[in-house]
């Protein structure tokens, strides 16, 4: 029969009194003005990380032109002198809503329109029998338009796609084709082929892509590269419309016989204006939104901290027992060779590591704990050495206590506050150490981070553009994150340290 174990050794007890102590741990680290601050800051930053997919919308890294470059935050508009910035506005011409004004002079040329499906075709002939005295001027055949509405300021940009086929054959014409918007007095050329005797434009399965950046642009519109056309296309708001002109300028008089000239077919036709405002804490310099990228950062700086804290205590805390209980010419050479890592240049062998195996967010925490165990192995070596000095260590010995229960049950209890103090103090050390290497360049390239911000804040000119909010909250997130840690640390190694704690927690 199997005994029944006695109630005495089931280990329910003692994780009931560990929990205990645990909790008891952290009322008294919430009572402290220093531990509740850390705690909250801590908590904060954590439920953030947690919650990154829900909170954000957007790609930090990958999704770029959300809105202009620099955008501001959105709710900068509730403030005086900000609430008619432009927003993100997309208007889309669908083919079927084109409003058809024929202006033919004469009858040298007929046109045919199918509105069917999603894609209007305009087909172009050549009468038999044409007028005589064909003029000399661009005939315009077929303007077509729709009206939209603008009601913010200026803005800075503005990006027209649009999907045409365009076919010509024509013998003794030449054909032109654009695209412009007009606000009822000025009409701005923003897409001309000029007149072409024949040939194919297709731009179907890759639209064309028109900004208002684009120096043929303003050169069409006679505007100084210098200048910005979308301001001064959309100076003030107001009704606005937006047209397609055909026109065909022919060579000379005569018969030129019955025939087909070719075709257009005109599918979706968006315009976007990016706006100068947008999300939470706006825009980079190529438009991606500065809030996914701060809340996935929060992950990053976590995540390096945590694994290079790990890493370095664990090495620190193997090290410091070899110290404590190796003999002394043993001891003397280990303290020899923490010493070397001790003296050796952190930041030139992170940069040259990182040179040869490649920027990653993993080495680079990896590194940060391979390299920064070195103090505290030699200050928990000291300390195990003294503790061994004590008198109830002596006692323990001399009952017949192994070296393995001594430093079980008598030495590592009373290294906890220092190994807990040196873990929780090492985290904002490697957090500020990364974004040190990406503010300089060497932060992994894929990953969002608070450095990685701080580089392309102040490589994109965000101090001379006063883009703050882009610059302030990562520099804002590494002091409170770091600030938090600092907290927590000094409020438990206040708690935990025996000589504080006069066996509260024993």
């Amino acid at each position: 029969m199997r005994s029944k174990p006695l109630e005495g050794d089931s280990p329910l007890p003692k994780i009931v009194k560990h929990l205990r102590t645990v909790i008891t741990v952290i009322r008294d680290v919430a009572k402290k003005p220093m531990g509740r601050t850390g705690l909250a800051i801590i908590a904060i930053y954590v439920i953030m990380a947690l919650a990154a997919p829900y909170i954000t919308y957007n790609d930090p890294v990958r999704d770029l032109n959300l809105a202009s470059d620099m955008a501001m935050p959105e709710w900068i508009t509730l403030f005086p002198g900000y609430s008619n910035l432009p927003r993100n506005t997309i208007y889309r011409f669908e083919p079927t809503k084109w409003e058809l004004r024929d202006m033919r002079r004469g009858s040298a040329y007929e046109i045919s329109v199918d509105r069917g499906g999603d894609v209007l075709t305009i087909r172009l002939n050549s009468l038999e029998n044409p007028m005589p005295g064909a003029p000399e001027q661009g005939e315009a055949l077929l303007n077509m338009e729709q009206g939209f509405e603008y009601i913010y300021s200026p803005p800075k940009s503005f990006i027209l796609t649009a999907r045409i086929n365009l076919t010509y054959t024509g013998l003794g014409e030449r054909l032109r084709f654009t695209i412009y918007i007009s606000n009822g007095t000025n009409r701005y050329i923003l897409y001309d082929t000029g007149y072409i005797y024949s040939g194919s434009i297709s731009r179907w399965q890759n639209p064309l892509l028109i900004s208002s950046d684009f120096p043929q642009v303003k050169e069409l519109n006679n505007i100084s590269i210098k200048e910005n056309l979308a301001k001064i296309m959309f100076s003030n708001p107001g009704e606005y419309k937006i047209g397609l002109s055909i026109e065909i300028l022919p060579e000379g008089a005569g018969e030129r016989g019955a025939r087909n000239l070719g075709s257009i077919a005109i599918g979706d036709v968006t315009l976007k204006i990016p706006g100068m405002v947008y999300g939470i804490l706006g825009t980079n310099y190529v438009g991606a939104d500065v809030w996914s990228q701060f809340v996935w950062g929060i992950r990053q700086s976590l995540l390096v901290g945590i694994i290079a804290s790990t890493v370095s205590v664990v090495i620190g805390v193997l090290f410091g027992i070899l110290i404590g209980y190796l003999g002394r010419v043993l001891r003397e050479m280990l303290l020899l060779l923490i010493d070397t890592i001790y003296l050796l240049p952190l930041l030139p062998i992170i940069l040259v590591t990182l040179a040869v195996v490649g920027r990653n967010i993993y080495v680079v925490a990896t590194l940060i704990g391979l390299l920064t165990w070195a103090g505290l192995s030699r200050e928990l070596g000291n300390w195990m050495l003294s503790l061994r000095e004590r008198t109830y260590v002596e006692a323990a010995k001399a009952l017949g206590a192994s070296q393995l229960y001594v430093l079980l049950k008598h030495v590592l209890p009373f290294t906890v506050h220092l190994i807990i103090f040196a873990f929780i103090i090492r985290i904002p050390f490697s957090i500020l150490l990364e974004a040190g290497l990406s503010i300089i360049g060497f932060g992994d390239p894929f990953q969002p981070s608070w450095g990685k911000m701080i580089n392309e804040a102040l490589s994109g000119g965000a101090l001379i553009s006063g883009a703050w909010w882009w610059i302030a909250p990562p520099v804002i997130g590494l002091v409170s994150l770091s600030a938090g840690f600092v907290y927590l640390g000094y409020a438990l190694d206040e708690i935990l340290n025996p000589r504080l704690r006069e066996g509260r927690y024993g």
